[in-house]
């Protein structure tokens, strides 16, 4: 649960997210600040962000010393922002919009109809 207002910006949940699971700090480097512009630009939706930032987060607790933070930088994610953007892009593809588009191009089958 977050205290953040239904209109909080990309950034400011990028950064509540990782804040929060990471378990301490204040606020973003300007290199993780840096790396949440990039996939907001690049139009990582924010539920693929969370995702691989959990995932990250998970995989290295394994490897993790007790009392150390298993998850340093939120730029420390782009591998697997990166390729739960592929996932979530592969899922995806061919659902369409709200009036039945999936934004493909007609392919020779379907412009000979």
């Amino acid at each position: 649960m977050t205290l953040l207002p239904d209109d909080a910006s990309y950034l400011e949940r990028a950064s509540a997210l990782f804040l929060a699971l990471r378990g301490d700090g204040l606020a973003l480097s300007p290199n993780d600040t840096a790396a949440v512009k990039r996939w907001h630009d690049a139009g990582v939706p924010f539920e693929v962000l969370r995702a691989a930032v959990e995932r990250t987060l998970k995989e290295r607790e394994r490897d993790t010393a007790a009392g150390r933070s298993a998850l340093r930088t939120l730029a420390s994610c782009k591998r697997a922002v990166a390729a739960e953007m592929k996932r979530h892009l592969r899922l995806t593809a061919g659902a369409g919009n709200a009036e039945g588009e999936t934004g493909a191009e007609p392919t020779r089958e379907s412009e000979k109809q």
